[in-house]
């Protein structure tokens, strides 16, 4: 056999093995709970994608608050509806926010210049579910995603990841607009 084609042999046949060698096992089918403090809070919790909280207001009070915060953060929710909880602002570009660029707050990977984040457009998706809890008080519920198109447009979207930072930073703005002024 020919030397070049013994290597390509060779080459083939070491990539067809580590190609083979990957992981078999099976998902979790619950995430794990991670609970986090966040100051003006109860409790924070956050399982997989959804960071929840319970706080001691009422349900009225803790949905006022969070329309100001949405605004505070010059972000626009493109679903209102109180009798549902539901406060949503899907597809709301993220350059900055709080002074902290896009990539703290979302993970689109890392490119050639750094954080995928602040090198392309951002769309993210906070969504906030309000209701009332069991135990009392006022249960909510944020969720945070993201996709980004990197400037040039030659790559295709990618899916971003949320950090938790704009979660913690809804439930401590949260906790200081609740508890009044100081």
């Amino acid at each position: 056999m020919h030397p070049l084609r013994r290597s390509a042999c060779l080459y083939t046949a070491l990539l067809l093995t580590a190609c083979a060698s990957g992981s078999t096992s099976a998902p979790s089918t619950a995430p794990p709970e991670l609970r986090r403090g966040v100051e003006g809070t109860e409790r924070v919790v956050q399982r997989g994608n959804d960071v929840t909280s319970i706080v001691a207001a009422q349900r009225t009070e803790v949905w006022l608050a969070l329309q100001t915060i949405l605004t505070d953060l010059r972000i626009t929710p493109t679903t209102v509806s109180p009798s549902e909880g539901r406060l949503f602002a899907d597809g709301f570009r993220l350059l900055r926010l709080a002074d902290r660029r896009a990539s703290a707050y979302v993970d689109c990977g890392t490119g050639l210049n750094g954080p995928v984040a602040d090198d392309s457009t951002v769309l993210a998706n906070l969504r906030i579910v309000v209701s009332d809890h069991v135990g009392g008080g006022t249960e909510v519920a944020l969720q945070v995603d993201a996709e980004a198109r990197p400037r040039g447009g030659i790559e295709g979207l990618r899916s971003c990841t949320s950090t938790g930072r704009m979660e913690d930073l809804v439930f401590q703005m949260l906790g200081e607009r609740l508890s009044g002024p100081a």
